[in-house]
């Protein structure tokens, strides 16, 4: 992944909470773990890693909420993560279809997350997701059609 450039998510009031959809294969599988390459630069060390549905090109709801603790910081004159990626397990194992959108989100679980997720190496473009706040009860999603790719692993069994 890119070690030097991401996006930016945090919990402050205005904060940002964001997402990338991803494809299954051709079969089906149950969701084992998320790999997502993500550091932080200052607040509590966790964040949830929302596995969601799609609708419409928009994350749905939310299938599965994972937390993820001990996230590394990252270097804070550079904004460099030499950090590896970190692991979000999963409890319910979820089936997930084949040929079926589902999306990645991340959201800080306390006050005063400053984190970064990180963007693929080599980059291409992609859809993207970014809301102002954590309430995905409603709508309030912004989509973007041509963004960055987040660097993040999908894996089942």
């Amino acid at each position: 992944f890119d070690r030097a450039h991401g996006f930016a998510l945090s919990s402050t009031p205005g904060g940002q909470v964001i997402g990338q959809p991803f494809t299954t294969g051709s079969s089906s599988a149950g969701l084992d773990e998320i790999d997502l390459a993500v550091a932080q630069y200052q607040g509590v060390t966790s964040m949830d890693v929302w596995l969601m549905s799609d609708t419409n090109s928009v994350p749905g709801s939310i299938i599965e909420t994972m937390q993820v603790s001990n996230i590394p910081f990252y270097n804070t004159s550079t904004g460099y993560n030499p950090n590896p990626p970190i692991s979000a397990m999963s409890v319910l194992h979820p089936q997930l279809l084949p040929a079926t959108r589902y999306w990645v989100v991340t959201a800080p679980t306390h006050q005063g997350v400053l984190a970064a997720w990180y963007w693929t190496s080599p980059n291409n473009l992609g859809l993207f997701a970014q809301r102002s706040d954590a309430n995905v009860a409603s709508s309030g999603w912004t989509i973007f059609f041509s963004q960055e790719n987040l660097a993040f692993r999908v894996i089942g069994h």
